[in-house]
């Protein structure tokens, strides 16, 4: 159940997550236990513990002040806690924009009307008064959790309000969480060197201070976020939380979750343009790639450009592009990487409905697997271009690479992340997991992907990447350019 959970949660927390602190610079922020909403009989007022509840994971708990105004209710997470933590990643922001960004060193800010009339209270939460890092709420009733809105109208997540006394103690033994992680970087990191690096020795430094500083989910996440982009170019180990998951899962029930992590979209020319937003469940790749296919495509563009990556699901995405099996590589543990070469290791085809999660699991420090994709009954054999940016990286990143070393698509966009690693989740206790990158990537051939990323054949920026690999393949399907122009349908 654990494991089912954690990777439906990671491609579709990323929406949730912008409303609170990390987010605002493209972070990850994480869950808790879940609290009872408050009722009509309990006036907004005082300190109060906010639980924010996500589908397939528990909530994210922080401690916020409440007060009635004339217009109805604003609330805000302790003041000055973002300060020291944001010392030394000013930069990041401007001397002159953080300040702004946070009002008296306050993480999240919210303002609501109350609802009246038989009317829900409209307001928006979000990183401190900067409308660009905000979502709207929407209060239905005092007794029924505040709804957290994304631009495109969905329902990303709940906030229950539980009445509290001011100074109650952290939520969590962050503390702990910090030591153990400690522990985990220097047991089961991909890279040894980097392990004991100065660079993760002063991450490590500066967790085990925002630990001691945290009093609760937001700041822990919020400052473990900022630590890491201080130190660290390998991304972000993501901290989460699943003890709860299914009291918050039972919040959800009725209710519509977030759409699937992918899109797909077919132009007059029938070129279909297919936006994966996460490589997690082989279910869920399955879907996507079915849909697109449903459409009858002559050409297909694989949108990759925010892909996460985080589980070898995206093995499934080369068994539906090829007659032929496709190489994939080989990823290597922490204490094997001086043994890989080409022909090393375990051999593993992966067909349909394997256990991506699992098979991440069962890897140790000294494994060496060899990954093939086993192609589907009818796979497509047409033109592919795929799309990428910096963001893509991960197990998204290695399929981009073993592709087009197979010869079988083409890429266009930015040069990828430079960090093509398989993640695992590592329970650090207190119902908390971390996951952090175990195993690194080598292609068939035993080369690297470059730490500056691999380099697309059509180089462009990120934005005119769709329409410069449209144009690709509308030259290859002799369609007249002139059919570019044709907006492209649902």
């Amino acid at each position: 159940m654990r494991r089912q959970a954690t990777h439906r949660w990671v491609g579709r927390f990323w929406v949730g997550v912008v409303v609170l602190a990390g987010a605002v610079l493209s972070g990850c922020v994480t869950p808790a236990r879940p609290k009872e909403p408050a009722t009509e009989a309990r006036p907004l007022q005082g300190e109060y513990l906010a639980s924010f509840h996500v589908p397939y994971a528990g909530p994210i708990r922080c401690y916020m002040t409440l007060e009635s105004t004339e217009s109805g209710i604003k609330a805000n997470t302790r003041p000055g806690a973002a300060i020291s933590m944001l010392q030394g990643v000013e930069r990041l922001l401007g001397t002159l924009a953080a300040p702004i960004i946070f009002p008296r060193g306050m993480i999240l800010t919210w303002a609501s009307t109350p609802p009246a009339e038989g009317k829900p209270g409209e307001g928006t939460i979000g990183v401190g008064s900067s409308r660009a890092l905000r979502v709207s709420t929407r209060m239905n009733s005092p007794q029924a959790p505040v709804e957290l809105i994304y631009k495109d109208g969905r329902v990303v997540a709940l906030m229950t309000l539980e009445a509290c006394s001011n100074g109650e103690p952290p939520v969590c033994d962050y503390p702990g969480l910090a030591a153990k992680a400690t522990e985990v970087v220097g047991a089961d990191l991909f890279d040894p060197a980097l392990a004991s690096s100065s660079q993760m020795k002063s991450y490590l430094a500066d967790l085990a201070k925002v630990a001691s500083e945290s009093r609760d989910d937001a700041e822990f996440l919020f400052g473990s976020y900022l630590a890491a982009r201080r130190h660290l170019k390998i991304g972000t180990p993501l901290f989460y939380r699943l003890e709860g998951e299914q009291e918050s899962a039972r919040l959800w029930e009725g209710r519509e979750k977030a759409a699937e992590p992918f899109k797909v979209s077919v132009d007059d020319a029938r070129i279909v343009t297919l936006r994966l937003d996460v490589l997690a469940r082989v279910e869920e790749v399955d879907q996507a790639m079915g849909a697109a296919l449903a459409a009858s495509p002559r050409a297909i563009i694989i949108d990759l450009r925010t892909c996460v990556g985080p589980t070898l699901a995206s093995a499934r995405v080369a068994s539906w592009l090829s007659t032929a099996p496709v190489e994939l590589g080989t990823y290597a543990g922490p204490a094997a990487r001086e043994q890989v070469a080409p022909g090393a290791g375990v051999g593993l085809e992966l067909a349909r409905g394997f256990h991506a999660e699992r098979l991440a699991d069962g890897l140790t420090r000294d494994s060496i697997l060899r990954l093939r994709a086993v192609p589907e009954p009818g796979p497509f054999a047409g033109p592919v271009v795929l799309l990428t940016s910096r963001r893509t990286s991960s197990t998204a990143e290695s399929l981009v690479v073993s592709l087009r070393a197979a010869g079988r698509v083409e890429v266009a966009g930015e040069r990828t992340a430079g960090r093509p690693f398989l993640s695992r989740e590592i329970d650090i206790g207190h119902g908390w997991v971390l996951r952090i990158p175990t195993h690194d990537f080598w292609l068939r051939d035993g080369s690297r992907v470059p730490a500056t990323g691999w380099q697309p054949d059509h180089a462009c920026g990120k934005d005119a990447a769709p329409e410069h690999a449209r144009k690709r393949l509308l030259e290859q399907l002799k369609v007249p350019l002139a059919r570019a122009d044709s907006t492209p349908a649902e």
